[in-house]
């Protein structure tokens, strides 16, 4: 067997395990749990050989995915709590007369 195809199989074997953690104990759905990884940037870097991340165990990968997803989750709910704020900036200034024929307003004066 070639370098190869080792490095190849060992990628998959891990991917496999990864979504099988997924699956298991994220209670994901399979299809889920296989396009979660796949995105992922952590199944990115377990790709390219010069990372060494295939060489690790499917656990640690998993660690790694684990922790790409919470700082995603944060960083959109921060883009989440940044756009309500605007909105919420929107509204006020809307009802101090500061924005006015903008779409907000048409909305407000419907309430």
């Amino acid at each position: 067997m070639t370098k190869e195809r080792e490095l190849q199989l060992q990628i998959e074997g891990n991917a496999s395990d990864v979504i099988q953690l997924l699956v298991k104990e994220k209670c994901m759905a399979l299809q889920e749990a296989i396009n979660t990884f796949m995105s992922s940037e952590t199944f990115r870097k377990l790709e390219l050989p010069e990372t060494g991340l295939y060489y690790q165990s499917p656990v640690y990968i998993y660690d790694c995915l684990l922790s790409e997803l919470s700082s995603r989750q944060k960083t959109e709910e921060t883009q989440l709590d940044k756009a309500i704020q605007d909105v919420c900036q929107q509204i006020k200034d809307s009802k101090e007369g500061k924005i006015q024929g903008s779409p907000l307003d048409e909305f407000l004066e419907e309430l």
